[in-house]
């Protein structure tokens, strides 16, 4: 249902007396009511100015954000992974929805939070304190759908699904990334792809692509451990690759040449 805009005004205007209240250090999720999606860092990308998008649930400090109160009522919004904070990042007052600084955030990422009457954890989300730009997802939102600000105060009517968004204060998640964290990753993924081959090992399918990149994987966990066990690792790796694919794997007409130069680039780097 979409509201006209003297019946979308006077609703707001109605929601405006049933506030939650909300606390700073609070860590929240934000889920759009017409895609069922979490607001998340575009590729939990650090890069200042990268969109929001809609993605679905997946649990991670990306899809999560701490509030810090302002003395305006309104609220700053600071992403659990990257320490940016959700703001337009256009030049004008609606347009694209990414991650700023603290100090860009102080002008356009400040949030209001509305209740829509009659539901529990309902929001809409203003910029500022006006009632007027409104935090929305596309028309028909995708995963990977960009976020805008809307002018709610506009003569086009606007479907509220599109800006109406579940709010849910939750418990924060582990921040550190710990030693102990990353060898129960690194002995979980060797658990379930790296095994015994006729010659040497592999791990996963054994694509020459996929195996570059498998290949690098474990010289990074060389490289920052310095556990010989990934060395022994990789030389187990590569003598399957070998066995497969010949040692003049990257000589020209010779057999067991890859005739694709993208295979054989990604390979070269995870030799070299």
């Amino acid at each position: 249902m979409k509201l006209s805009r003297p019946l979308f005004v006077l609703a707001l205007w109605a929601t405006s007396f049933f506030a939650q209240a909300f606390e700073s250090e609070q860590t929240v999720r934000i889920v759009n009511n017409s895609s069922g999606k979490s607001i998340f860092v575009e590729n939990s990308s650090l890069e200042e100015n990268k969109n929001v998008v809609l993605w679905t649930e997946t649990n991670v400090n990306a899809q999560r954000w701490t509030l810090t109160a302002k003395t305006n009522g309104t609220f700053l919004l600071c992403n659990d992974y990257t320490g940016f904070y959700l703001s337009g990042i256009s030049s004008g007052t609606t347009g694209t929805v990414g991650q700023t600084s603290r100090t860009s955030a102080n002008s356009k990422g400040s949030w209001d939070f509305v209740p829509v009457e009659g539901t529990t954890n309902q929001y809409y989300i203003y910029q500022g304190t006006t009632k007027r730009y409104a935090l929305a997802a596309a028309a028909n939102p995708t995963e990977g759908s960009t976020l805008t600000i809307v002018n709610t105060a506009s003569s086009q009517s606007i479907d509220p699904a599109r800006i109406t968004w579940t709010v849910e204060v939750v418990e924060p998640m582990e921040r550190e990334f710990t030693k102990d964290k990353r060898d129960d990753m690194m002995e979980k993924w060797k658990a379930r792809a790296y095994k015994k081959a006729s010659t040497g090992w592999v791990i996963g399918n054994g694509g020459w692509w996929g195996d570059a990149e498998m290949f690098e994987i474990v010289l990074d966990a060389l490289e920052t451990t310095g556990d010989q066990q990934y060395a022994t690792m990789f030389e187990n790796l590569y003598t399957n690759f070998i066995a497969r694919n010949k040692d003049t794997w990257y000589q020209k007409g010779v057999s067991g040449y890859n005739e694709y130069n993208d295979d054989i680039a990604w390979m070269c780097i995870a030799c070299v």
